[in-house]
């Protein structure tokens, strides 16, 4: 389906907004969590706060994106996510504490199915490594630190990524139905505008044109004296010469891709029965 450049990127705009604001504040509250738990080791989290937080500030700051750059960001901030997902799962996994293994790959997951980032392609593959990524880290660890996660993972990641695939399908469907609606409104108001622009047209040409009329009927009957009725034509012919000087400045925006006739009237039949 053809897009509008224009409405792709603020899309893309609005979704890696939101979605760089969420890694920012998941990082920040990750920092947080593991400095109340007395975690010696920081600086890990320290770095992916400060990253999304300067990937947010980008987002933020500059208002006129482009869709590569928007998806950049996007990669960027589920990549820091991701990473530091990783870490936290590595420690708690030789901590021989009870915990969520890959809780950053669900929240991912999650979050770029229901905000749906465009381009498409965007959210397929950061759903992918949220996806892959669990097994791959699962099974290269060691057999003594396997026997500490439970024993769902890493297929319940899995799962969770599955169910944010289908969340995503449907955004895309939801938001494509939502685009044809707004089309199918928008043509509904141009095809409501012509009408009226028509409707003004025809009383706009019918005071010229009856003059004209009764004018030519005076003179056949010789009730009106050529100077008096040269008079009215000419007052008449200037009224529908400032209407043809009015549309003319809209000439610019018609599109001539397709040829016209000579004859106008089969030309507005035409355009009218599409």
């Amino acid at each position: 389906m053809h897009r509008d450049p224009d409405e792709l990127a603020i899309r893309t705009r609005d979704s890696v907004k939101i979605f760089a604001v969420l890694s920012f504040v998941a990082s920040l509250m990750t920092l947080t969590a593991w400095h109340f738990l007395g975690a010696i080791v920081l600086w890990h989290w320290e770095v992916g706060v400060v990253t999304t937080g300067a990937l947010m500030v980008v987002v933020v700051c500059f208002k006129k994106l482009s869709v590569a750059a928007s998806s950049t960001i996007v990669f960027a901030c589920a990549g820091v996510v991701l990473f530091f997902s990783a870490i936290a799962t590595n420690l708690l996994a030789q901590s021989g504490a009870r915990f969520e293994a890959f809780t950053g790959y669900k929240l991912v997951a999650i979050a770029v199915g229901i905000l749906a980032p465009a381009p498409a392609w965007v959210g397929f593959s950061v759903i992918a490594i949220c996806a892959v990524a669990p097994i791959v880290h699962y099974f290269i660890l060691p057999s003594d630190i396997q026997r500490a996660f439970v024993v769902q993972e890493p297929w319940y990641t899995l799962i969770c990524c599955v169910i944010a695939l289908f969340v995503f399908r449907h955004r895309l469907r939801e938001l494509q139905l939502e685009r044809a609606l707004t089309r199918v409104a928008a043509e509904k108001q141009a095809v409501n505008n012509m009408a009226k622009i028509f409707f003004f047209l025809r009383n706009i040409t019918n005071s010229p044109l009856q003059s004209i009329e009764i004018t030519a009927l005076l003179l056949k009957e010789h009730q009106i004296e050529q100077t008096s009725a040269g008079r009215h034509l000419e007052r008449a012919l200037a009224r529908l010469r400032e209407l043809s000087q009015t549309l003319a400045s809209y000439e610019r925006n018609i599109d001539w891709s397709e040829p016209a006739s000579f004859d106008a009237v089969a030309d507005v039949q035409r355009t009218l029965a599409r």
